[in-house]
């Protein structure tokens, strides 16, 4: 088993903390955190050893992999240090706030041999894989367009707005389907309502070389949470609610429709809907499972540091659009990063 120690029990720390207990290839060895209060219930919870010290984690020979889950702002110190001390990573969305810093990572982890891995969580959810697999055989024909919408409601960060938080991950999960590395065009308007420099609410548009188009809406000022995708193909089309996972197959569209003359006009084609069964795993235990298997034998992860790049350069193309009201060309931008 490999020895890990989880770096911060706040939102997310508390789950990875969860799994990490109940798996069979690590072996939960500390847990961190600065506040008091959380080491104590932890340690009560889960009867493990706690530490309001990251840097005991790092010098201890026995830890071969740490789970960083500190704020975002944060997150290149504490990875550019464990990376330093000899562990393996794997850190929550975002792996930084800069796509420079990001890719300084990438190349550490690279040059020491070590597994950086991402926590861009949905690219291990057996729905999502289920789309790209579709899409990837055809059965869904062109994809005409994509949208997303992921709304809820919490309190403004003071790190980063709600594009970097929740739009960092359905840029990622439109790559991840289509299987395109980047989109050849994005433009996005958003508005600042509590905070004159992070926006609370943002409409992504996004166009791929295939011809596809998506539309990316987040808020975290919206009263109800919803987590939804609509894929439109020329033959098929499949909506996802990530919320219940409930997926459905539409099997219909718009098809030509022929006169005795020989001209036609557009009609809708009826068809059936289908309600595919998807195996119900927890996506942050395949996470752990890939995240051992990349430690133990040396596979590139799914979530790899180079995905987390690329969700990063994705999010700063998002907000420069936002700020300087223009479509970005990615190309360009990509050659200015």
């Amino acid at each position: 088993m490999i020895n890990i120690a989880v770096i911060g029990i706040g939102q997310w720390g508390k789950n990875h903390v969860r799994v990490l207990k109940e798996s069979m290839q690590f072996n939960l060895k500390v847990i961190v955190d600065v506040k008091q209060v959380n080491v104590e219930k932890y340690q009560q919870i889960y009867q493990v050893n706690t530490s309001k010290d990251y840097h005991s984690v790092l010098s201890d020979a026995d830890i071969q992999a740490v789970t960083i889950c500190t704020p975002s702002d944060t997150h290149y110190k504490f990875v550019k240090e464990s990376l330093e001390a000899g562990k393996h990573v794997l850190v929550e969305k975002p792996l930084t706030l800069c796509s420079k810093e990001a890719r300084e990572l990438k190349d550490l982890a690279e040059e020491l041999d070590l597994t950086l891995m991402v926590g861009h969580i949905f690219r291990y959810n057996n729905a999502i894989k289920f789309i790209k697999e579709k899409i990837k055989h055809g059965d869904l024909g062109k994809i005409f367009f994509m949208t997303s919408n992921r709304f809820g409601l919490r309190v403004p960060r003071n790190d980063s707005g709600a594009i970097f938080n929740y739009a960092i991950h359905d840029l990622d999960i439109l790559s991840d389907v289509l299987d395109i590395p980047y989109p050849t065009e994005l433009s996005t308007f958003g508005g600042t309502f509590f905070n004159n420099q992070l926006e609370d609410v943002a409409f992504i548009s996004t166009k791929y070389h295939t011809g596809t188009i998506g539309q990316i809406s987040v808020s975290w000022l919206t009263p109800m949470k919803t987590r939804n995708i609509v894929v439109v193909g020329e033959k098929k089309s499949i909506t996802l609610n990530s919320l219940s996972q409930d997926l459905m197959i539409y099997d219909k569209g718009i098809i030509p429709k022929y006169s005795d003359f020989g001209t036609f006009t557009w009609a809708t084609r009826e068809g059936d809907i289908l309600l595919p069964k998807i195996e119900k795993e927890e996506p942050m235990k395949l996470e752990y499972a890939d995240f051992h298997d990349a430690i133990e034998k040396k596979k590139k992860p799914v979530a790899s540091a180079e995905v987390g790049v690329r969700a990063i350069e994705m999010v700063e193309a998002a907000v420069e659009s936002m700020k300087e009201k223009k479509v970005i060309n990615f190309d360009d931008f990509l050659k200015r990063k």
